[in-house]
């Protein structure tokens, strides 16, 4: 089980992703939370902050390459960054819910 991180820089684009990944089964649960993320202007060495939308959600490892594919073919033009991270420990009943609910691999 992993849980994937998608940030995208519009709120729009962000639930256009959780329609398409809740649809296609590829989630299980989806959570948005708007971020500010810092970066440093390489000419001027200020520190910016710029607001941008974390999607959150469980689903099972085998399903990364899928999800990544679904996330070029829709948003190529700008494509949200995407990365997963391993679930180490987890309820007995959350990992049977996600193993009914997700896409059968």
């Amino acid at each position: 089980m992993i849980v994937v991180h998608i940030i995208t820089k519009q709120e729009k684009q962000a639930r256009m992703i959780i329609d398409l990944l809740l649809h296609k089964k590829l989630l299980l649960d989806a959570m948005i939370a708007k971020k500010e993320i810092y970066t440093l202007h390489k000419l001027t060495k200020k520190v910016t902050a710029n607001p941008n939308f974390l999607i959150v959600g469980q689903t099972k490892a085998l399903l990364f390459n899928e999800i990544s594919e679904v996330l070029k073919t829709n948003f190529a033009k700008k494509m949200p960054v995407f990365y997963a991270m391993p679930i180490i420990y987890m309820d007995d009943n959350q990992t049977k819910n996600i193993k009914k609910n997700i896409q059968f691999v």
